[in-house]
């Protein structure tokens, strides 16, 4: 038996990527503001990397904001979205995107290889435009691909890059493996899974009995009532 998923299994994965990128931008950068209280007065201030390390209401607020926005395009997403986003996961493959949309460029290896290692360019970056790749994925995924820690806000492209091997034409194919790797992976934190009839019939259930619990405390009231009254009456 499968269990069911909570809200904080779709919102906590993307959710480090997203914490991530803001400590990253350093903030300032992003435009992030906290409303927070200082010698009883309040004021606005834009917080840096240390103050998110150094004042926990700084991550509490970052990790309010995530939570929210995520709940809100989940909540905007009609049931029709989600179909088409399901669908799309199923029939996600390695050669989903098309590659003509996305730059490849070679640099020098850092890691350990051989002799001939900083003398190749054989690293291989893959960088892929928003502009270009959002049109092919579902629109809920649009902003955790934007909050990923691959997403360079420079460039507004997905960038990946790949150096295992001494061999440029390996590194570019494990580049593009990385980037299904990171749609799919993505796709299965937002997307949630289709309700099953045993799910609907169960929720149908609760509601139903909580209605008639409802109307049984009602009537168990209005009766406590009248008792009362005739109570009073017979004095």
């Amino acid at each position: 038996m499968v269990s069911e998923r909570t809200p904080e299994d779709y919102l906590l994965p993307p959710l480090f990527g997203y914490l991530r990128k803001q400590l990253r931008l350093g903030f300032a950068e992003s435009s992030i503001q906290y409303l927070t209280l200082h010698n009883q007065t309040e004021r606005l201030l834009v917080p840096t990397s240390s103050d998110f390390l150094d004042d926990p209401r700084a991550c509490y607020w970052l990790v309010w904001r995530f939570a929210s926005r995520r709940a809100a395009a989940i909540n905007r997403a009609s049931d029709e979205d989600l179909a088409a986003a399901r669908e799309w996961l199923a029939s996600l493959h390695s050669k989903s995107i098309p590659r003509h949309i996305c730059e490849i460029s070679f640099s020098r290896s850092s890691g350990p290889g051989g002799q001939n290692v900083n003398k190749v360019n054989s690293k291989a970056t893959l960088k892929v435009p928003l502009q270009s790749l959002l049109p092919l994925v579902p629109t809920i995924l649009h902003p955790p691909l934007r909050s990923s820690r691959y997403f360079a806000e420079r460039t507004q492209s997905l960038v990946i890059q790949s150096e295992e091997s001494r061999k440029q034409a390996t590194n570019v194919e494990y580049c593009y493996e990385k980037l299904h790797q990171i749609l799919r992976s993505t796709a299965k934190d937002i997307i949630p899974g289709e309700t099953s009839q045993e799910q609907k019939d169960r929720v149908h259930k609760l509601k139903k009995a909580e209605n008639e619990a409802r109307i049984k405390a009602k009537k168990l009231h209005s009766s406590k009532k009248s008792s009362r009254r005739g109570g009073t009456n017979d004095e």
